[in-house]
């Protein structure tokens, strides 16, 4: 099936809402092309890192689902995603309780099946994506990723994220493994202000064993992190460098779904337009651009079309991007039939 150049760039977007009132924006999107959602939460939120008291009694399961069946009748090749961190932000639950579960005590049949559990019921509410795990491994400070990642051994978080993506995979529930190359110290909030990870080549290779195991089980994506790494590339964020991304596809083989961080961050923008990043982004070779839903969306749409139509993007690019992201749930609907 051919799509339009309108069609393509809608389907490249993901954009996050923070409450259940999606219809308004939405419903153009999705009619125009778009096929992903996320359903995030406020700022307030991501930085207690729980959801508040007041949503979490309000929203129903059937709140859910009725969302997303009205949603499968515009777009039936619907990626519905929500945050999910093991020992961090958890969109359904609140808070991910994770505090009883020593890693270095825990057997995998009994992580696996606590996933597996997870999964079952992300499933029957609809959602089909998870942003998640969490593959850095923290070993210093780390303001962005307080209170999101534990601190424990690399074998540790490899073998959680290893776990993490089969038990939640198996269900057919895609995981998009994060936040690569990895940051193991960052002196500042990159969703907050522009920063850089200064970290040595040699330290952040070692650290890939944990982005290696998710790749190793077929992760589904792999999304990039805000800040410029210096090693690879001081200019252009992770989620806008080609340099990057090269090294992502080329040295660790990966094939799958390459997601950015959110657009709007200052680490990400560093000055330019969110327009011009998006663009950025997808010459990079970013397939699925996370930004807000607060956002102009036909604006940025339009741009990265006339972008296609001066050349400034390469059609072909765009359109194998969008059939990335198209193909996610293209085979769940064949599997289901």
């Amino acid at each position: 099936m051919s799509y339009t150049i309108q069609q393509d760039t809608y389907a490249v977007l993901l954009p996050a809402f923070n409450d259940l009132n999606i219809r308004n924006i939405a419903e153009p999107f999705l009619r125009k092309g778009g096929c992903s959602i996320l359903l995030g939460e406020t700022r307030e939120e991501y930085v207690n890192r729980r959801m508040n008291e007041k949503r979490i009694n309000i929203e129903k399961k059937t709140d859910f689902i009725d969302l997303f069946c009205w949603a499968k009748t515009i777009q039936p090749n619907l990626n519905v995603a929500i945050d999910f961190e093991p020992y961090g932000i958890n969109r359904l639950d609140g808070k991910v309780d994770l505090e009883w579960k020593d890693l270095n005590n825990i057997s995998e049949k009994e992580l696996y099946n606590y996933y597996k559990n997870k999964a079952l019921a992300l499933k029957q509410l609809g959602i089909t994506m998870v942003l998640g795990p969490i593959a850095d491994i923290i070993t210093g400070s780390n303001p962005w990723l307080k209170d999101r990642q534990i601190k424990t051994t690399s074998y540790n978080i490899s073998q959680l994220v290893k776990i993490f993506i089969e038990a939640l995979q198996s269900l057919e529930i895609d995981c998009v493994t994060k936040h690569f190359p990895g940051y193991n110290h960052l002196e500042k909030d990159p969703a907050m202000e522009d920063t850089l990870l200064t970290t040595d080549k040699e330290t952040i290779i070692s650290n890939l064993v944990s982005f290696s195991s998710a790749i190793k089980v077929n992760t589904a994506g792999i999304m990039l992190g805000p800040a410029a790494v210096e090693v690879f590339d001081q200019v252009n964020s992770a989620s806008t460098s080609q340099k990057l991304i090269n090294f992502l596809k080329e040295d660790l083989n990966y094939k799958g779904l390459i997601v950015s961080d959110d657009l709007d961050a200052p680490a990400i923008l560093r000055g330019k337009s969110i327009d011009e990043i998006a663009v950025q982004a997808l010459n990079s070779g970013v397939d699925l651009l996370l930004l807000s839903s607060e956002n102009d969306l036909d604006q940025i749409a339009q741009y990265i079309s006339l972008s296609v139509a001066s050349g400034n993007l390469d059609r072909e690019r765009l359109s194998n991007a969008a059939n990335k992201v198209r193909n996610l749930s293209f085979k769940k609907n064949l599997n289901n039939n």
